[in-house]
């Protein structure tokens, strides 16, 4: 997916405050897959980002401590598909039992149960946007010309995505057989629906060294709250959702568990130039996987990753640079044997590749 970023940083005032702009998109999960393949019931299509606005303003307090701060205002885009196995619903469930049909139905039904082709049924969220505020703070200290420490946090932000939702009903198990006992939906049932989830808190410590005009390293170790993400949860409403005979409302709401865990982060680079309009750079780093076995799934395939970088630039003048670098993850080879249902066990590879061009330029 081709993704976008543009920064704004002012001139110095009075060689203390500087203040900064930035348009970007950390959170992005561009997804297709088979829309009739084993992964259905997780995940068929999805479309999900978070882009910021931040503005930011860095104060030198002395020559040696710059503190900083940023608020930004969280713009989201989500639309997703995917097969909602109504075996796993409770309300469902309990409004067949009010039939005098007992049943297994419910968020811990058996494999055979869940996986009836009949309860799959169809479901798109689309055109959900999200609006949110959040904010960031941070210190450098440079306890000697060649060494720079600093410390950030980056809080985390509820995003609640809003849009429309359809449902595929047209199968004659909920459009006519239980019609007489109070069970009909519509062929295709519409309405309003949320996405919500939260992004979660970063706090990072950075250090960087000069060797010389020529050789510098640096490096950072982040601490990421993903403990923070337990679900993905889906909220539909609509009057045709409503079955008044059984106690199901107009209201539905869908749960994918996630009980994600904290991560860390490492990472080093090393920055070299041959002359004085070059710049090399290579990059190594660590990941801790988020996703546990019990939730592991293909909505979020994850593992340790390894991390690799490489990267140039050149001043092509005074004024302008031009830079590259590409940035490459893989996680190692998971085997998952204890996943919920039996529907995430297997084998995970995965491998991520960025490529990516800037532009700087000084007015």
């Amino acid at each position: 997916a081709p993704l976008g970023n543009i920064f704004i940083v002012l001139p110095p005032i009075k060689n203390r405050l500087v203040l900064g702009l930035g348009l970007y998109v950390p959170y992005g999960a561009p997804l297709k897959f088979d829309r009739n393949g084993p992964q259905a019931y997780q995940l068929q299509q999805a479309f999900i980002v978070a882009s910021y606005i931040t503005a930011s303003a860095g104060v030198r307090l002395h020559d040696k401590v710059s503190i900083g701060a940023g608020v930004s205002y969280v713009l989201g885009f989500a639309e997703l598909a995917k097969l909602q196995d109504f075996g796993s619903v409770k309300e469902f469930g309990d409004g067949l039992k009010q039939l005098g049909q007992a049943n297994d139905f419910g968020p811990n039904a058996p494999t055979d149960v869940r996986e009836l082709a009949t309860l799959g049924r169809p479901i798109a969220l689309k055109k959900a946007f999200s609006h949110g505020v959040t904010f960031n703070v941070g210190v450098t200290v440079n306890p000697t010309p060649k060494l720079s420490l600093a410390l950030t946090y980056q809080h985390g932000a509820k995003m609640n995505y809003r849009g429309k939702f359809a449902i595929d009903m047209n199968d004659p198990f909920f459009t006519q057989d239980l019609a007489a006992q109070g069970l009909k939906f519509k062929p295709l049932v519409q309405g309003d629906a949320t996405l919500q989830f939260n992004l979660p808190k970063r706090i990072t410590l950075g250090a960087s060294y000069d060797f010389n005009l020529r050789w510098r390293v640096d490096g950072f170790f982040q601490y990421v709250r993903y403990s923070e993400v337990d679900a993905f949860t889906v909220t539909t409403k609509s009057p045709d959702l409503a079955q008044p005979k059984l106690g199901i409302g107009d209201t539905l709401t869908v749960k994918l568990p996630r009980n994600w865990k904290d991560t860390v982060w490492v990472e080093a680079s090393a920055r070299f130039r041959p002359t004085d309009r070059l710049l090399l750079s290579a990059t190594l780093g660590y990941q801790s996987s988020a996703s546990p076995d019990k939730t592991v799934d293909t909505a979020s395939p994850d593992g340790n990753r390894l991390i690799g970088g490489i990267g140039g630039g050149i001043n092509v003048t005074e004024r302008v640079g031009l830079y590259a670098d590409a940035r490459f993850q893989g996680i190692l080879p998971r085997k998952v044997t204890t996943s919920d249902y039996d529907l995430g066990n297997g084998t995970y590879k995965l491998f991520i590749a960025t490529i990516a061009g800037h532009l700087k330029v000084r007015f």
